[in-house]
């Protein structure tokens, strides 16, 4: 098996067509398995929050002081 990075040379846009910008930036053979990250479709979908704008809980910071992880993204 090898793995091989797709690279679009756009950054991803509200409803672009992830299909076509796939299809249209490798060349795809059959056999082949795409497998795309999560953070493209979020952007695809207009899914992606600032992270400055997140307000975390009581018990968000809570669980971030234990772990001392930032409590925005616990």
């Amino acid at each position: 098996m090898q793995v091989i990075p797709v690279h679009i040379s756009n950054e991803i846009e509200v409803n672009d067509d992830l299909a076509e910008l796939i299809l249209s930036s490798q060349e795809i053979k059959e056999g082949d398995i795409l497998v795309i990250a999560q953070k493209i479709i979020s952007k695809q979908e207009g899914r992606i929050i600032e992270l400055s704008k997140i307000e975390p809980s009581l018990l968000a910071q809570g669980i971030a002081s234990q772990y001392s992880k930032d409590p925005r993204i616990v």
